[in-house]
């Protein structure tokens, strides 16, 4: 089964995805060959352009196809995920980028350097790259290149490889041409096409419903079963305490370490924040992507809950269920519109990590304080370090495919890295006593601990999936498999977090105090309370801020409380 294109759905692909890709290049014309023009947009963004660049960074493929694919299993509760992000976003915005923007930082393990020394810098920097281009990056290579095969009808290993070479290329050119300026700008018109498309899949799913034999009164009979035989209600948040994918607990804990760690540490949002023109336009974009976070409730979780009442007694896999209800209720133009948000999703992911990768690597790893460096050669190997990530993360898709479910392997692999490096930051910037030896305990054990459980609690999958077609390495996965107890090859991967987050304090603590207090920085590389020119505010800021932030607020109380 697969779509029949109109010219009409064509013809909007074609024009939503020429005129972003035409922006993207327009723009990148005056993207300037030194790095504070290539890498934060000449500190020239305005909120509306952050705001709305945070949110696209953040809402690609990945959420429509794999937390789409889990409301379709799991019911509303899939994207609690997303309200646990707007908070995070609110969180960064007021509290932790002001303190990022007063030392005019190009990448935030800059600061870690100053703080620890080079070698905490270069740790932090190297995990930061490798957890985008093997989450943010090959995640949204991977979902993108399965609507396309669901589109047109293809079902081959080797489709779903091309597609995401195809993807790679197109959405990796304005990125490498015009760094972060022409990526927000982008940014901002895809975020128009997926809020558009988002909110017309909501509204043509009511529709095709209401034409259903039980019509909409049908939805209130969503139920999920658990393999025990306990049910709950799809409409509803509340899942219990060992419920095996969004346990309550596990939200109010690890989901929100997870959630701070990936939005006010992963240089993928904090490069948004970091180009903002003052501290007013940083905070403004900060509140407006918490209050696009809210609105993705409607577009990704709605949607695939009433797919699972439209496509009920058909056989779908969950990741794909976001693709089949396009394919099952949407009409002519309105498809090309929605195809073209997932278009607009997958692009903006894309640009975005790889700006984030680039900039990571070309600041952190190849310039030097003592040694100057041409600014042409510095964008040029910010270049080259883009094609190289691309490639990485097309070499790593293959590893995903090995999951049931995207979305929890994007939030498995980002728990077990998460906690040793969120605390690192927290100490650093909030407790004194912090020194290198216990960042640099922290950071090896931790890691070592958390690729550990990550290793752990994917055994089954890499043996039935990945490993498959290899009998011994698969033999040998499964038998590890049913050797450690049940209680860690399952646990939660939000328990494993939080316990993680726990452990990695322990560590941080210990060796700290078992060694020497960490030398007075610089004077020069001490954090000062002078804002300079981002304390230029104008008078109206305060006022529009608190407007803003009730907004937000409401918004989320009332969300909450329908689905509650």
């Amino acid at each position: 089964m697969h779509f029949n294109l109109h010219a009409i759905d064509l013809a909007v692909i074609a024009l939503s995805l020429g005129f972003t890709v035409f922006m993207g290049l327009w723009y990148s014309r005056h993207a300037g060959d030194n790095k504070e023009e290539f890498f934060l947009a000449g500190r020239s963004l305005t909120w509306p352009l952050i705001g709305a660049s945070l949110f696209a960074a953040n809402i690609s493929s990945q959420q429509f196809v794999g937390q789409g694919g889990l409301a379709f299993s799991l019911g509303i509760g899939a994207v609690i995920f997303q309200l646990v992000g707007s908070i995070a976003i609110m969180v960064f915005g007021l509290i932790l980028l002001p303190m990022y923007l007063r030392r005019r930082l190009f990448t935030l393990p800059q600061f870690m350097e100053d703080r620890f020394g080079r070698e905490i810098r270069l740790f932090l920097s190297g995990t930061n790259i490798f957890m985008l281009a093997t989450t943010s990056l090959s995640g949204v290579l991977y979902s993108g290149s399965i609507v396309m095969q669901k589109v047109l009808g293809f079902q081959s290993q080797t489709s779903l490889y091309t597609g995401v070479v195809i993807i790679a290329a197109l959405f990796g050119l304005y990125a490498f041409t015009g760094g972060l300026k022409s990526v927000a700008v982008a940014d901002f018109i895809q975020n128009i096409i997926m809020i558009l498309g988002g909110f017309a899949t909501l509204c043509f799913c009511l529709y095709f419903a209401s034409n259903m034999p039980e019509g909409l009164s049908g939805l209130k009979n969503l139920i999920e079963t658990l393999p025990d035989g306990r049910t709950f209600s799809k409409w509803s948040w509340v899942r219990p305490a060992d419920h095996p994918v969004i346990p309550w607990m596990g939200v109010l804990t690890g989901a929100f370490i997870v959630a701070l760690y990936g939005h006010a540490t992963d240089h993928d949002y904090v490069q948004r924040g970091l180009g903002a023109k003052n501290l007013y336009h940083a905070k403004m974009g900060a509140l407006f992507a918490s209050l696009l976070k809210i609105f993705a409730v409607f577009m990704i979780g709605m949607p695939c809950v009433i797919g699972a009442y439209i496509l009920q007694g058909e056989n779908i896999a969950p990741d794909q269920a976001y693709a089949a209800l396009i394919m099952k209720v949407l009409p002519i133009g309105a498809t090309g519109l929605v195809l073209s948000a997932l278009i607009a999703a997958v692009g903006s992911t894309v640009s975005s990590t790889l700006t984030a990768c680039s900039s990571l690597f070309t600041v952190d790893f190849y310039v030097k304080k003592s040694v100057p460096i041409d600014e042409k050669k510095i964008v040029r190997v910010g270049r080259l370090t883009m094609a190289v990530i691309l490639l990485f993360a097309i070499l790593w898709t293959p590893i995903i495919a090995s999951f049931g479910f995207l979305y929890v392997y994007l939030q498995t692999l980002g728990s077990y890295i998460a906690a040793p490096i969120f605390i690192c930051y927290l100490a650093g910037f909030f407790y004194k006593r912090a020194n290198k030896t216990g960042a640099m305990a922290t950071l090896i054990i931790g890691e070592a601990i958390g690729l550990g459980m990550f290793f752990i609690t994917s055994l089954q999958n890499l043996a039935t999936a990945t490993f498959n077609g290899i009998p011994a390495v698969r033999d040998a996965l499964l038998a590890l498999h049913h050797t450690l107890p049940s209680w860690l090859t399952g646990i939660n991967f939000m328990y494993g977090c939080f316990f993680h987050f726990i452990v990695s304090g322990i560590i941080f603590l210990i060796f700290t105090h078992l060694s020497a207090p960490q030398p007075e920085p610089d004077a020069a590389n001490q954090v000062t309370h002078d804002m300079g020119d981002y304390a230029d505010e104008p008078p109206y800021a305060a006022k529009r801020l608190k407007i803003l932030t009730v907004i937000w607020l409401v918004c989320l109380i009332t969300v909450l409380a329908i689905f509650f």
